[in-house]
């Protein structure tokens, strides 16, 4: 369960900062596992993307999450 919190709030932190960065005066802050669990909880248009490797994904999938590996040549 702390692999799929972490791994969600990384998520959410890459979505705030790739956010923030086609905006100006947007302030980044960290978020909690609960504040970014709420947040893709709420939105239909939420898209959770995780770049952990398969085994890792393995070890605890995030629901709806799609799995892209970090490592592999087409990241």
């Amino acid at each position: 369960m702390r692999r799929i919190m972490t791994a969600l709030v990384g998520l959410l932190l890459m979505t705030i900062v790739a956010s923030a960065c086609s905006s100006t005066g947007v302030a980044v802050s960290p978020v909690s596992p609960s504040e970014a669990a709420a947040v893709i909880a709420a939105g239909p248009n939420v898209v959770v993307l995780d770049i952990r490797t398969p085994q890792e994904f393995n070890e605890g999938i995030i629901e709806g999450a799609i799995n892209i590996d970090f490592y592999e040549s087409s990241f």
